[in-house]
């Protein structure tokens, strides 16, 4: 009862103020207008002045599809595109709940829930704000659990959950690209680790996983290009996309980096590096509960290098894995308040107070009031900047004053991709190499000018 209940009131928070909160924006517009032209049109990608063009900078086909079924049931509108993230975000809670719950215990799997809904630290990252977007982060998130969920049970029935886990896998894997470097270092560090220790069984199903996961990738890819024959175009190619986003050594970009670690990460790396120094340090997984966990650590923390040390440093792109990786928080704050004793906690800092100093037995009750002390306080300034944060329907008042002033013969030139899928006249939009060109010159800081006349459509 207690998890419908959460179920519930998560789905009616999430509705409120979904069309506006956050404003509707550039990497939505792109997918918005792709599931659109499908539902409407059969055409799979973007209009360019009324004729089909490719869907090159649309989400991937795992987004892009519910977001088109939610279209084609409830009408084309912002509400029913970000239906589906909300969806994906309920089901991302439960499946990080129960995982939780298996992995430690249910006390850590609700304080685990606790500290995502109550103390995100960043509104930016907090699942209501990059779910409720029509963007990759929490359907790959939602996909990854759930892999992680149904391997649980491989060696109770691995003909049943072993297909269902490379399954969910592959669909994370065609969800965002960006994942992929990140599984493959999670799967080849876990399956090392087992060789090492001759746990020769369970190496084999997890390499085999790992091969079936990208064998449906592929698999999906190659379906897709089979439903979409006839409905879409082949994407334009783009240059210098990987060096502006995945690979960045421009040096403000990393300074950038570093300060979202030490204002936002200190808490996920707590956990990380406690769980490290717990079970893995000396240690190799000796039971399939400790490989997943080992698993899960290994994903988090890869793709949370990647973004210090390689990333644009975009703060979704660093969602996935905080998202994953706070059981390991909740399981340090556990163990750190004598499984979560309040009394116990309170009697430690009381100790303090009267001794004036910090004995050996106090410092995990110490630690863990400083750092819930720092997540409450981060959160506190989040919320904060949210409630002043004025509902913005601007884009809506666009789209609505164009097309009732629009001739039928004009073209409008516009770069706001969010207003496309909102539009019922004729748009014409630069060529998407420029979006490289402009993440080069606002993000990295290169010169030149951009190669586009704007007049070019009439």
């Amino acid at each position: 009862m207690a998890i419908l209940l959460l179920v519930f009131v998560t789905l009616l928070i999430g509705m409120i103020r979904i069309e506006s909160t956050p404003p509707l924006w550039w990497d939505e517009g792109w997918t918005l207008s792709v599931a659109r032209n499908w539902v409407e049109l059969g055409h799979y990608g973007n209009l360019l002045v009324g004729q089909p063009a490719p869907a090159t900078m649309a989400g991937q086909f795992p987004v892009v599809v519910p977001i088109a079924l939610s279209f084609k049931v409830f009408g084309v509108g912002i509400w029913q595109a970000r239906l589906p993230g909300l969806l994906f975000t309920v089901c991302s809670l439960l499946l990080l709940y129960y995982l939780t719950s298996r992995l430690y215990n249910y006390t850590i799997a609700w304080l685990v829930l606790g500290f995502v809904l109550l103390l995100p630290v960043k509104w930016g990252l907090h699942p209501f704000f990059i779910g409720r977007q029509a963007l990759g982060e929490m359907p790959v998130v939602c996909f990854f659990l759930a892999g992680f969920a149904c391997f649980l049970h491989v060696e109770r029935r691995i003909a049943v959950f072993l297909p269902l886990t490379v399954l969910f896998w592959g669909i994370a894997l065609m969800t965002k690209e960006q994942a992929v470097p990140f599984f493959a270092v999670c799967c080849v560090l876990s399956a090392g680790v087992l060789l090492m220790k001759r746990q020769w069984r369970r190496a084999g199903v997890l390499v085999v996983a790992l091969a079936a996961s990208f064998g449906v990738r592929q698999l999906l890819l190659e379906l897709k290009e089979i439903v979409l024959r006839g409905h879409s175009m082949p994407p334009a190619p783009l240059s210098g996309l990987t060096e502006s986003v995945a690979v960045v050594l421009d040096p403000s970009v990393r300074i950038s980096a570093l300060k979202f670690f030490f204002l936002f990460g200190i808490p996920m790396i707590a956990g990380l590096t406690y769980q490290m120094r717990k079970d893995f340090v000396g240690k190799e997984p000796s039971s399939h509960i400790g490989l997943i966990r080992f698993m899960l650590w290994s994903l988090a923390s890869s793709w949370f290098a990647w973004f210090i040390l390689l990333s644009v440093a975009w703060e979704r792109y660093a969602f996935p894995p905080m998202f994953m990786a706070m059981p390991f928080v909740a399981a340090l704050m556990y163990d750190l308040t004598g499984g979560w004793n309040m009394r116990f906690t309170v009697d430690r800092l009381r100790s303090v107070l009267r001794a004036r100093r910090v004995r050996v037995e106090d410092r995990g009750s110490v630690a863990a009031t400083a750092l819930l002390a720092l997540m409450c306080f981060l959160t506190s300034a989040a919320v904060y900047r949210f409630s002043i944060s004025p509902t913005d329907s601007s884009i809506v008042e666009a789209a609505q004053f164009l097309n009732e002033h629009a001739k039928p013969d004009r073209v409008v030139e516009t770069y706001d991709s969010e207003l496309f899928f909102l539009l019922n006249c004729l748009y014409h939009y630069p060529p998407p190499q420029m979006d490289v060109e402009y993440i080069q010159r606002t993000w990295l800081h290169k010169s030149g000018g951009f190669q586009y006349d704007p007049l070019v459509a009439d």
